[in-house]
């Protein structure tokens, strides 16, 4: 009977202490406020509207969307987001039409504020795919990262095409970075993706677009957790005499 039995507890405890820990440790990712929008803007006496979830919550899946009278320029964007522990994942995207006029425009934007117990990294990979087929016309997209306790920008980028300087048609941008985000610091993440107009072609401008960023232990950290994971794996006996085997664990 202990023969059997022995094998067997090692495995047990292998897969209770992972969720006992994941049930009592405290959050080292917290966000504490956002404003997640779209927006359309139909230049001096086009209108304008907008909509924003403000409310906090974990998980968040949602949608909205917004369009002008014309039902033209629209913007719509959708939100897949949760966050456990150390790890976040933070997937918006965003389809969005401008009808070329005097400062139309219309755009996805967001602002999220958290905090982080210990040191994290976040990575980000984000595109929007743009249609800008006459003149006059502009895609914009843009991430940032900020660090309020120290009031230090930790990361910036931003990419922007338009077909005033450049020629019509089809094109990709994109932001692909990642940052450490320092143990107890208030941090500030920024987003937008934007089509904009001049009235200057009766054109309409399209894109379709991402915003993904992924928040996990820094690479150090990790590399704790792996090795943690590989002491604690657990053995299985074999009946036989013969030397002990290693079964891969799927």
């Amino acid at each position: 009977m202990n023969n059997l039995v022995s094998p067997i507890l090692p495995g047990i405890l292998f897969l209770v202490v992972p969720v006992v820990f994941a049930a009592y440790a405290p959050a080292s990712v917290d966000v504490s406020a956002w404003g997640l929008s779209v927006l359309v803007d139909g230049g001096p006496g086009g209108g304008a509207a907008a909509r924003t979830f403000s409310a906090v919550q974990n998980p968040f899946v949602n949608q909205h969307t917004v369009a002008l009278a014309n039902g033209l320029t629209t913007a719509s964007a959708q939100y897949d987001i949760s966050w456990l522990v150390n790890y976040g994942s933070f997937n918006i995207s965003a389809q969005l039409a401008a009808q070329d006029g005097y400062s139309v425009s219309a755009g996805a934007s967001g602002t999220i504020f958290l905090q982080t117990d210990t040191d994290l990294m976040l990575s980000v990979d984000s595109f929007l795919d743009y249609s800008l087929p006459t003149y006059g016309l502009y895609a914009h997209l843009g991430f940032g990262v900020r660090d309020l306790t120290l009031n230090q920008q930790l990361f910036g980028q931003s990419e922007t095409y338009g077909t005033v300087v450049g020629p019509p048609g089809s094109g990709v941008l994109s932001i692909i970075g990642s940052v450490m985000l320092p143990a107890g610091h208030q941090l500030r993440v920024n987003y937008g993706l934007t089509l904009d107009t001049f009235g200057a072609s009766s054109g309409l401008a399209t894109a379709d677009g991402a915003i993904n960023f992924m928040i996990t232990p820094e690479p150090s950290t990790l590399a704790l957790l792996v090795a943690g994971g590989l002491l604690c794996r657990p053995r299985r006996r074999s009946r036989l005499t013969a030397p002990c085997r290693r079964t891969p664990i799927a």
